[in-house]
């Protein structure tokens, strides 16, 4: 049988199996941390932003764990995709199977996140996880340094928007880290 497919200027024509891309859902389609520290610093008074969270262990520097805060949000009512990225995925998704994927354990539902992701991207697969890097995929774009290294050593190609905790001793986890989140939409670019 084999594959048969053909490529006409920039677009795939016929059939193939495309590569899986996962794509992680907070701060890397849309920003979150921004939320936790406005629902904490309304809280307990604290005056944190972004450029603070200098690690991915935020409760260090948070004084709580970050879900403390995401419970109190409104089911991800606030969250709304970075400028560009609509068109950013639809661009991937010419090349690759777009999975929006979550590994939330704690704090707010998963149910939660799927359903605001179902209704933002209805044309992409939305799936909940226990582990995102042992889903067997091409590359995964996600913030979690972590889960980034643990797929990194599964021989999958490795991305994310650069972010304040990406700091120095996490670069060895991706393979691209695209510009800044002060630009997402640039820095998706880089990505897509």
């Amino acid at each position: 049988m084999g594959t048969h497919y053909r490529i006409e200027g920039t677009k795939f024509v016929g059939t193939r199996e495309l590569p899986i891309v996962l794509v992680d859902f907070d701060d890397t389609i849309g920003s979150l941390a921004s939320a936790w520290l406005e629902m904490l610093n309304k809280t307990t008074g604290s005056n944190l932003v972004l450029e603070d969270l200098t690690t991915w262990d935020f409760a260090s520097i948070m004084g709580q764990d970050c879900y403390t805060s995401l419970r109190l949000l409104d089911n991800y009512a606030h969250f709304a995709p970075f400028p560009g990225v609509v068109d950013k995925l639809k661009k991937l998704s010419q090349f690759a199977k777009i999975i929006i994927v979550t590994a939330s354990k704690t704090g707010m539902p998963a149910a939660s996140k799927i359903e605001i992701c179902n209704k933002l991207f209805p044309e992409y697969e939305v799936w909940k996880a226990e582990s995102k890097h042992n889903i067997k995929a091409f590359a995964i774009v996600d913030d979690n340094p972590g889960t980034a290294k643990s797929a990194k050593e599964q021989g999958i190609i490795t991305c994310a928007i650069k972010h304040p905790w990406h700091n120095s001793s996490v670069h060895d986890s991706y393979d691209l880290l695209a510009d800044s989140y002060l630009d997402p939409g640039a820095a998706w670019e880089q990505i897509a």
